[in-house]
């Protein structure tokens, strides 16, 4: 028979602490990207389109920088807040509107910018959510020897340590890195757009 000790307990617990955290890595994404495509599709709307995407236009009003002439967005939020009816976000939708209309291109630069910076940083999320899975499965081949029916075999054991540990070693140096990287997808994004 073989012994359990507590390191292979805290090992289990980890991967499905692990387990949990890549469940929320993937919802995060997933909201990143709707966020980032609201953007786009505001950005690239003409103004008369506006009036047909209230929900996304609520969705990203949050993320644009304020200016003295853009809209206050606290009087909007404390309008929908208060009466939660239909005839209220259309109405903060119209007042939204009519002073995007008077900035429209501050206005979509700003959800353009918008739309690079949340595409740049789901790529970066998904990036990061491929290197966790990786060091999921990489580090699960320890517990699973220990607790499954499967032959425990020294140099699997350390196959599986080692994909943990390289994808948990490029992790934070993409991490770091990303501002750069970001940058970079940024030019290239216009050079191809002025082409």
């Amino acid at each position: 028979m073989i012994t359990v000790t507590p390191v292979e307990w805290a090992l289990l617990f980890m991967q499905i602490a692990l387990a949990a955290a890549l469940w929320a890595m993937t919802r995060d994404l997933s909201a990143r990207r709707i966020k980032a495509n609201n953007a786009r599709l505001l950005a690239t709307a003409n103004d008369k389109d506006l009036t047909q995407f209230q929900d996304e236009i609520f969705a990203v009003i949050d993320d644009l920088p304020a200016e003295p002439s853009s809209v206050d967005k606290f009087q909007i939020s404390s309008l929908v807040l208060s009466t939660e009816t239909k005839r209220a976000v259309e109405k903060a939708a119209a007042q939204w509107l009519t002073k995007a209309q008077a900035t429209a291109k501050t206005s979509k630069k700003q959800l353009h910018e918008l739309a690079n910076r949340e595409s740049n940083t789901a790529m970066l999320d998904a990036a990061v959510l491929l290197l966790n899975i990786i060091a999921f499965f990489g580090y699960l081949v320890f517990p699973a020897t220990y607790f499954g029916p499967f032959v425990r075999d020294s140099y699997t054991i350390w196959l599986g340590n080692f994909a943990g540990d390289l994808a948990w070693t490029i992790e934070p140096a993409l991490v770091l890195s990303f501002s750069k990287l970001s940058a970079v997808l940024t030019l290239r994004k216009e050079k191809i757009k002025a082409i």
